[in-house]
């Protein structure tokens, strides 16, 4: 199903790259890296909650600039980047003078390839001009993974060091769709994730043009629309949870000509 609904995108892609030139002024492939500032948002809240914490991961991204005008261009990508969180938390309890006290971290990720489709604007001199974009992207899942290590110390009321040990979990992510059977999921191995997600990228940007190479800065937020958690068979709606994605994109690019 995954490689269905990717084709389904690239042959649109292939027909703007070659629309006649009298629709398209100028057409610029690039390249952009940077970095993607992930976290989730994550619904119901509880009080006890752990404390949520960024991700920064690396991206990668080809864009495709199809110029209509000196103002608007319509501009496909192909990214790869990172959705997921990081997490900490820490408890401790006091019994008959004996104190133990637990520090757990976590990180769960998952890498996607993302197909962001954008409408962008263009305004300044020739060789400089800032630009906005925005537009709708859906990201199809490629590998995951969750890193979990607890940290357990006991106590006695001296100061006395009872117990110390650390308790590592790793897990592979699994892309599954909602009403997904439990024997499908390796508990001891694996967590689920969504196959698929819809996202909606905004930002701007600075260009800076080398002869007839454009260099540019930018920074975007992009705003997931999608439950990266998909909802188990017969799940009970107490513990069903929502965890859609936040990220903050910060990259540097090169745009060259293929005209």
């Amino acid at each position: 199903m995954k490689k269905q609904t990717i084709s389904r995108f690239f042959p649109a892609i292939v027909c703007l790259l070659f629309l006649h030139t009298g629709y398209s002024q100028s057409i610029r492939i690039g390249l952009q890296g940077g970095v993607l500032i992930a976290n989730i948002d994550h619904e119901p809240k509880q009080a006890d909650d752990p404390q949520y914490k960024s991700l920064v991961r690396p991206q990668i991204s080809i864009p495709i600039e199809i110029g209509f005008g000196e103002i608007f261009a319509i501009q496909p990508e192909i990214m790869f980047g990172v959705q997921g969180t990081g997490l900490s938390e820490h408890g401790s309890a006091t019994i008959f003078g004996i104190t133990s006290e637990s520090n757990g971290t976590a990180t769960r990720w998952a890498n996607f390839l993302e197909i962001p489709l954008l409408g962008k604007l263009k305004f300044g001199p020739e060789n400089f001009k800032i630009h906005f974009l925005a537009g709708p992207s859906v990201g199809f899942g490629l590998k995951g993974k969750s890193n979990t290590e607890v940290t357990t110390r006991v106590t006695g009321s001296d100061g006395t060091v009872l117990s110390e040990g650390t308790v590592t979990e790793k897990l592979d992510a699994k892309f599954l769709k909602d009403g997904y059977d439990s024997s499908e999921l390796d508990g001891n191995k694996e967590f689920a994730v969504a196959r698929t997600n819809f996202n909606v990228h905004a930002g701007a940007g600075l260009n800076f043009n080398a002869g007839s190479v454009t260099c540019f800065l930018e920074g975007r937020y992009i705003l997931g629309l999608s439950d990266l958690t998909p909802d188990q068979k017969d799940s009970p709606d107490a513990e069903k949870q929502t965890n859609k994605s936040r990220r903050i994109g910060i990259s540097a690019g090169l745009l060259f000509p293929l005209k």
